[in-house]
């Protein structure tokens, strides 16, 4: 799929805005951190004004509860009213809910817990739960893939006065008269970054069944986790590039071609100039369409490079023709009509 300027700037724009709107709006960062320091908040005697179950419709159907409070506090001589249960205020079942209201009546001596720089500022439920550690690692992966855009589309954007990379953007390192162009089948961040995803869906899952004594701990130890398992998929990845051997070899001087142990290839093939036909591009779809770089040998068969955007792929197919010493045909620029002109 070709992806213009323009879709590449929006795309950056809503990443941004969803960067920013994850840290400063969604529960699940600034009020878990506030939950996390109202464990150390002083307490005080207050009691229960009023206190009710409060039902929520969801766009799907169904109906969740949340507890709503009145109770009243005081701190030094000054009175205080809060309506604050806990900071991440949790949608759940009616059962659970009720647990809750029915164990803090109306009338009933309650502990607040207060901020001391601001005791208007108060919670009667300071500890963190198992289920706050299961929605920062379930709402993660939204970060980390826009993270991912911003970065990806953010240095691809052809910005005024920018040059167009050479060869689609592949990087190419060229020794004496041989040159090695990197085509591997998975890019060291995009492997690491569907690592760490996946991890932390499971974990987020998984924690509220294995870590609700000790929610903290099991959160931290499940973040680790995932993304140092995404960090060492990445540098595996890496050095697996780093080695060479998805390289496609170019020697010049020889006039040969070695091609890369990547599409379902087990070994490293050699081929001579004069067994290409041709090069063209063939069709794929992993989701969205893909185009893929392919040499057409004179024995009837092919060889598929990689998968590339359209504006990428055609740019590859370009140079590499002009590698091979031949000018790219006008009309061969798929495989299909390559094949259709003998």
């Amino acid at each position: 799929m070709k992806t213009s300027n323009p879709f590449k700037i929006i795309v950056c724009i809503l990443a941004g805005v969803f960067i920013a709107v994850w840290f400063f709006y969604l529960p699940s960062v600034p009020d878990l951190i506030r939950q996390y320091r109202a464990q150390s908040f002083p307490k005080t005697e207050g009691r229960v004004l009023s206190v009710g179950i409060v039902s929520q419709k969801t766009s799907k159907g169904g109906i969740y509860y949340h507890p709503a409070f009145l109770y009243k506090y005081e701190i030094d001589g000054k009175s205080y009213k809060g309506l604050r249960y806990r900071y991440v205020d949790y949608l759940l079942d009616y059962d659970s809910v009720n647990r809750i209201v029915t164990s803090h009546p109306a009338g009933s001596a309650v502990e607040v817990y207060y901020n001391p720089a601001n005791p208007a500022e108060a919670v009667l439920s300071p500890l963190v739960d198992v289920q706050d550690a299961s929605q920062i690692l379930l709402a993660s992966p939204f970060l980390y893939v826009s993270l991912f855009f911003l970065l990806k589309f953010g240095g691809e954007i052809d910005w005024p006065g920018r040059v167009k990379p050479v060869a689609g953007g592949v990087k190419i390192i060229t020794e004496r008269m041989t040159t090695r162009v990197r085509l591997p089948c998975f890019q060291p961040g995009s492997l690491g970054l569907s690592t760490t995803c996946i991890l932390s869906i499971i974990a987020g899952f998984v924690i509220p069944f294995t870590g609700a004594s000790s929610p903290v701990p099991a959160g931290l130890f499940a973040l680790s986790i995932t993304i140092g398992a995404g960090a060492l998929v990445y540098f595996r990845q890496y050095r697996r590039i780093a080695s060479g051997i998805q390289d496609l070899v170019i020697d010049e001087s020889a006039r040969t071609v070695e091609l890369p142990l990547t599409c379902k290839r087990r070994e490293r093939r050699p081929l001579a100039f004069s067994d290409i036909k041709a090069v063209g591009l063939e069709h794929g779809r992993y989701g969205v369409t893909t185009y893929a770089p392919t040499l057409l040998l004179r024995d009837g068969s092919s060889e598929r490079l990689t998968d590339l955007d359209r504006e990428s792929a055609e740019s590859f197919v370009a140079w590499l023709w002009e590698k091979l010493g031949r000018p790219m045909p006008a009309s061969e620029k798929s495989i299909d009509s390559v094949r259709d002109t003998g």
